[in-house]
């Protein structure tokens, strides 16, 4: 029970965290192929929040399709997971890396940014997001037909050690 409390703040405090990232400045971006470890200071603080971040950009519109942000507390980390409006929220998310296992995580919010799902990452997932090449997050458009996003792993073990 306590740990779960202490899940429940922990992914509180990334949600306000997130939210509040627009209030930020980005003061240090470190690129790792293709990840980055964005850190954010508030104004008047001398304390840095850093994210290893992918944001997936359509190429004919420049605009974000999707961005993944990971924060790290201790040994824990917390993945969020941003997709645009106009999907089927039923449906939720599916994550898969390379060929393994399929894994469905439901959308916990939608705002103005796109809508939401914040996945605790364990230890297996982490070794498996390090060993991969490919992750893929699926979700359905309001039509319910499956959009399969490929992201690149290329950088991610070195980004969540720089994390660290």
């Amino acid at each position: 029970m306590k740990g779960l409390v202490h899940y429940c703040i922990f992914l509180l405090g990334l949600l306000l965290f997130s939210q509040s990232l627009f209030a930020q400045k980005l003061v240090k971006e470190n690129r790792y192929k293709s990840w980055s470890v964005n850190c954010y200071q508030q104004e008047n603080s001398e304390k840095q929040n850093c994210l290893l971040m992918q944001t997936i950009v359509l190429k004919e519109t420049n605009s974000r399709l999707m961005q993944i942000a990971i924060a790290k507390q201790s040994k824990e980390a917390t993945a969020r997971i941003t997709i645009p409006l106009g999907v089927f929220i039923p449906n939720g998310v599916t994550l898969q890396v390379d060929k393994g296992e399929k894994n469905a995580y439901p959308l916990l919010h939608c705002d103005q940014q796109g809508c939401h799902t914040t996945i605790r990452l364990n230890s297996i997932m982490i070794t498996g997001l390090k060993a991969g090449n490919q992750l893929t997050v699926t979700f359905s458009d309001m039509t319910q037909r499956s959009i399969g996003v490929p992201v690149s792993l290329l950088g991610f073990t070195a980004g969540l050690t720089a994390l660290e």
